[in-house]
């Protein structure tokens, strides 16, 4: 089965990327400008323009910096990229979790679908275990 190995290589590096505790809100080099990004829900308190659905880099970035300011990743483990022929290829993510303002830990998972154009993501989609 042969998939494209520009997506390949993006997914690898999106999960690489993810792995690193360093690099965690740090997305530029692997996001178009123009990125769109919808998550599940929307969280209480998020900032204004960071909301379930956010456009461009900027507001993904700001999404990203608003909840690991509001959370600590205790446990995460990154399984992928799973390919799909096209442009698309998928994250399995799962967490635990520390609220800091109230010390509460929990468990998450979530499925992100991401498509890339011309070697950058430019969607993400996550999905939420309930």
């Amino acid at each position: 089965m042969y998939f494209d190995e520009t997506i390949r290589a993006v997914g690898e590096a999106y999960v690489a990327h993810c792995r690193n505790p360093d690099n965690r809100g740090k997305v530029a080099p692997l996001y178009a400008s123009f990125a769109t990004s919808r998550e599940p829900i929307e969280l209480q308190d998020m900032p204004e323009g960071v909301g379930p659905y956010c456009e461009g880099l900027d507001a993904i970035e700001l999404k990203h910096k608003w909840f690991f300011s509001q959370f600590d990743v205790v446990e995460m483990d990154v399984d992928g990229p799973y390919l799909h022929e096209g442009s698309q290829f998928g994250v399995q993510f799962s967490y635990q979790i520390r609220h800091r303002e109230s010390g509460e830990t929990f468990p998450s998972k979530e499925l992100g679908i991401f498509t890339v154009q011309e070697g950058k993501i430019v969607q993400e989609l996550f999905y939420q275990q309930v």
